[in-house]
């Protein structure tokens, strides 16, 4: 793939491999649509030399990241199913109190919205959430970019009970987190393009491709791939690019695992017979769990902090 020498870059620094130090990059000042990729009108002139404290605009991993084992691939064992498990993973990370409330609060609202659905192979989509976000802690992406794995599929899997409007107020309230959710098809579709120019991505754009990513990951690893016999969601061109994307951010190692064998994970044997692909089933109305005497009421507040 050709990098322009030209100092036209978004996030892309004018170098000659994908290699180079992150001190060589430059960091892109997000415009003021905060559109997930950069105008090109933008992307000219606009850089900042990208320096060894990190301006957070400029990164996907979060502050005090230890950055020591983030170009190798995920293990199974290291896939978290469960919210203990997850929280677990972010402490071991480093995640600081302050974010692993933030982790919590969005796994809340999570198991609300999630409430009653199941995988295709019958995991509950709970799972399938957690182990999104998990891939990232594994990773140790920015906390928002955790939130928005744990609620990538908020807006196509909102129950019948919550209102539209209910939802993008919760959801408005983390622009970022919103935003991120709101794009993954446009990212999906641009990545999957044979011409697709990487260096036009901001990085709103890169972050959205990390939750392609680790969304990949847990499908993977989870076995439900092979569980269902699907074929994968995105293609090996496209996360070869993601890759490319991820790799400048010095997260590699979630793109690899991105591309492990999709039959990588336990399985569950007859699991394709039993579980064919179907809709998912009539969800519980999650009032009598969660204590709800009608709409959303107070719980909205942990989409506010």
């Amino acid at each position: 793939m050709s990098r322009s020498s030209r100092g036209r870059s978004g996030i892309w620094p004018s170098i000659a491999g994908a290699g180079a130090r992150p001190s060589a990059r430059r960091a892109y000042t997000p415009s003021p649509t905060n559109g997930w990729a950069a105008n090109q009108r933008e992307l000219d002139d606009r850089t900042l030399v990208y320096i060894d404290s990190r301006l957070q605009e400029g990164e996907l991993r979060r502050r005090g990241s230890a950055g020591v084992d983030l170009d190798q691939p995920m293990t199974r064992a290291e896939l978290a199913q469960n919210r203990a498990e997850l929280r677990e993973q972010a402490l071991a990370r480093g995640y600081s109190a302050r974010e692993l409330r933030r982790i919590e609060d969005a796994a809340d609202f999570a198991t609300v919205i999630y409430d009653g659905l199941y995988r295709p192979e019958g995991r509950p989509f709970i799972s399938h959430a957690i182990g999104t976000a998990g891939a990232m802690v594994r990773y140790e992406l920015d906390c928002d970019l955790v939130e928005a794995g744990l609620l990538h599929a908020a807006l196509t899997t909102r129950p019948d009970w919550m209102p539209e409007a209910d939802l993008a107020t919760a959801m408005g309230r983390k622009p970022r987190v919103d935003r991120s959710i709101r794009h993954q098809d446009d990212a999906r579709a641009f990545l999957s393009r044979d011409d697709a120019d990487l260096m036009a991505l901001n990085v709103l754009g890169s972050g959205v491709a990390a939750i392609l990513a680790a969304n990949e990951v847990d499908m993977r690893l989870s076995g439900e791939y092979r569980a269902t016999g699907r074929a994968a969601d995105i293609s090996e061109a496209a996360l070869e690019r993601i890759g490319v994307v991820l790799g400048f951010f010095d997260v590699a190692g979630l793109a690899r695992s991105a591309r492990l064998p999709a039959g990588d994970g336990p399985g569950l044997a007859g699991a394709r017979d039993r579980t064919p692909a179907r809709e998912f089933p009539t969800r519980r109305r999650p009032a009598a769990h969660f204590g709800y005497a009608g709409g959303l009421g107070d719980r909205l507040r942990i989409m506010s902090r």
